[in-house]
């Protein structure tokens, strides 16, 4: 019975990465259709002589990618992910090698990476406003 239930178990994380990645592809088509709407909208009012409004900008434009707030808010976030990666990795080792210096080595890290990345998105922000 125990070698009955075993191919389930590998399959199970096969399932989960197909559908993972379905849904990702799925994301970015949906994304490249909303873009090519705005662009072919924009195009549509400078035919027809209208200067289109900012807000009208196709979204990833070169403006919104590099404004001081999104650069800072990239930062943050990323500190944020890393700062939990970190703990989950550092209570991960430690529990399982049961030694927590191992654990406090890799994950605190990798944790001090991402308090670098959060005090970046704030001092980096300060300067700019």
């Amino acid at each position: 019975m125990q070698g009955g239930t075993d191919w389930l178990f590998a399959l199970l994380p096969l399932v989960g990465l197909i559908g993972v990645l379905s849904l990702t592809a799925h994301w970015i088509s949906a994304r490249r259709t909303l873009r090519e709407l705005e662009i072919k909208e924009r195009v549509a009012l400078i035919e027809k002589g209208l200067s289109p409004p900012p807000e009208l900008m196709p979204t990833g434009s070169v403006d919104d990618v590099h404004s001081p707030a999104t650069r800072a808010d990239r930062y943050r976030t990323a500190g944020i992910l890393f700062v939990g990666l970190g703990l989950a990795l550092m209570l991960l080792l430690g529990a399982a090698a049961n030694v927590p210096a191992i654990g406090v080595g890799v994950g605190g890290a990798i944790a001090l990476l991402g308090a670098a990345l959060i005090a970046n998105s704030v001092f980096g922000s300060r300067g700019r406003n």
